[in-house]
């Protein structure tokens, strides 16, 4: 949206006259910082894809969150009562500024780490009476061996697309040709965690140190649930402690689990299956590569790249992980 779009558009939905606007740079929504009044509001823009029921579904979990007590952003209802508006195909909110700062990953001290995995479950805890039924349930898709074989199809694909690229069709292919071998082995030595055996509960969905927002060295709120629904709370787990910690660490995933199981429930089998979890989902996510080859945005790459290196460590370490967790049982 243009500025001029953004103006009249707040001025027709809310009734409210922005003074200013400012583009903020942050996910893959448009994010724009309005001051209206002297109050400092966010305006969000969702990318196409996403439907006004899953928005509205984002409102239903952040407002209850909100009445649970946790930190969490504050929607401003339109004119017609309704928390969102739809302009050029998108669903556009409007939500009141909350002070502080985003973080990148790997910033995680242990205090960061420990107040990460307190938040979380959380979370976990207030969403176990969550009043409304639109949370999807568990994918477990995400997890299995069709994922993988269909992975590796789209793999070959884009090695092929790779080769015109000079300026990183080598490193992509070395990449790609990793995922394909670490795929293969897990195939063959059944790698796959008993999915029948894990606690599945409703959670944010994309639980990471980026969707936290901080004010100093303390989390002044948690964003973006619109993912939000049922999950294995061991895949949430170590998947935001990856986000989180500069380099993999069995033992300081133990201490976040640990932490977290403080105020929590896991199960054994949620601590034996969690690093397989996690390295079957990654395999399976072509996310990244392809976009890059579509786009050319060196950030999707980046992240595509660091999330092929979480696979290799994880494919590497996670027996040790699985035993290091077990011993918390």
């Amino acid at each position: 949206m243009t500025t001029p779009e953004i103006i009249a558009a707040v001025w027709l939905q809310y009734g409210l006259a922005v003074q200013t606007v400012a583009r903020i740079d942050r996910g893959s929504a448009n994010l724009y910082k309005l001051h209206i009044s002297g109050a400092a509001y966010i305006l969000k823009e969702f990318q196409p894809k996403l439907r006004a029921a899953d928005v509205l579904r984002e409102v239903h979990v952040i407002n209850f969150l909100r009445q649970s007590g946790l930190a969490v952003p504050e929607y401003v209802p339109c004119r017609n009562g309704e928390f969102y508006f739809t302009q050029g195909g998108r669903v556009v909110i409007l939500q009141k500024f909350i002070p502080g700062q985003t973080r990148e990953k790997g910033c995680g001290a242990e205090k960061e780490l420990r107040d990460s995995a307190r938040l979380l479950a959380q979370i976990v805890n207030a969403l176990e009476h969550y009043p409304y039924d639109d949370l999807p349930p568990c994918d477990f898709s995400k997890f299995g061996a069709e994922r993988l074989a269909k992975a590796k199809t789209a793999y070959a694909d884009f090695m092929a697309a790779a080769q015109s690229d000079a300026a990183h069709g080598v490193e992509i292919c070395r990449d790609l040709r990793d995922r394909m071998a670490m795929i293969d082995h897990v195939s063959d030595a059944g790698m796959f965690a008993d999915l029948s055996a894990l606690t599945v509960k409703r959670s944010h969905g994309d639980y990471s140190v980026m969707q936290l927002l901080y004010d100093g060295d303390e989390i002044a709120a948690v964003l973006d649930f619109v993912n939000a629904g049922e999950v294995p709370v061991a895949w949430e787990l170590i998947r935001s402690y990856s986000y989180m910690d500069r380099t993999f660490n069995a033992a300081r995933l133990a201490a976040y689990v640990k932490e977290y199981r403080r105020y929590a429930d896991l199960n054994a089998d949620d601590l034996r299956y969690m690093p397989y979890l996690y390295l079957t989902q990654l395999l399976g996510s072509t996310y990244g590569y392809k976009q890059y080859l579509q786009t050319g945005d060196a950030a999707l790459l980046a992240f595509g790249r660091w999330r092929t290196e979480m696979c290799r460590v994880l494919m590497e370490n996670a027996g040790e992980v699985a035993e290091t967790l077990v011993r918390l049982a």
